[in-house]
């Protein structure tokens, strides 16, 4: 017969960083610096939600990004990147700037997650119907 086990997971220092930490269902979460009211309230809080979710993690609830979210990234790493000796932006950013408009009108609220092969050739067929299909690769 399993032993029953009725006591909560200890408060722990983490050595090298110095940290409380805590093992919950086999997964560390760090707490602040040992010995902190913070780490203290944040233990009582984590173990409060775990026995009170029958010792077992609650769901978390993850936030998916969104296309908007990934061009929005995108264009900052292209402004930066896409730049002429003399400081300019290169035509190749206008080509980005066309092509990210009709994926933002038809997924910009999709999350990036559920955007898949079936969805890529909808973005496609617009840039065809518009007449934005490119003549040779790598222009718009």
């Amino acid at each position: 017969m399993p032993k029953l086990v009725n006591s909560l997971p200890k408060y722990r220092r983490h050595k090298a960083s110095g940290q409380a930490i805590v093992t919950l269902c086999g997964k560390d979460f760090y707490l602040g610096p040992y010995g902190s009211k913070v780490s203290n309230v944040e233990y009582d809080r984590l173990t409060a939600e775990w026995l009170t979710n029958g010792r077992r993690l609650p769901a978390t609830e993850e936030v998916s990004n969104t296309i908007d979210d990934l061009l929005a990234a995108f264009w900052q790493h292209a402004e930066r990147y896409y730049l002429e000796l003399d400081g300019n932006t290169t035509k190749e950013l206008d080509s980005y700037r066309q092509a990210m408009k009709p994926l933002r009108r038809l997924y910009g609220d999709t999350a990036v997650e559920s955007f898949g092969p079936l969805r890529l050739k909808t973005v496609r067929n617009e840039f065809v119907e518009i007449g934005k299909a490119r003549g040779h690769p790598r222009a718009f």
